[in-house]
């Protein structure tokens, strides 16, 4: 994919600003690496808990810091 520089989508995790976390999303995968994040239509309920899942990530990164 990356040689190739498919631009393939595939599940990955990756540096995600919008949680401030890495998170395995979909994602637009190329020559460069991530090219974009693909953000799929969640629930409220989903949308919550991805960012309860991302807060836990956090606190578990800013433990090991310590």
């Amino acid at each position: 994919m990356i040689v190739r520089d498919e631009n393939a989508v595939i599940p990955i995790g990756s540096w995600n600003p919008e949680h401030g976390v890495t998170l395995s999303v979909p994602s637009v995968v190329g020559r460069t690496g991530v090219v974009r994040r693909l953000s799929p239509d969640l629930s409220a309920a989903e949308l919550e808990a991805l960012r309860k899942s991302a807060g836990t990530l956090r606190s578990a990164v800013a433990r090991l810091r310590k």
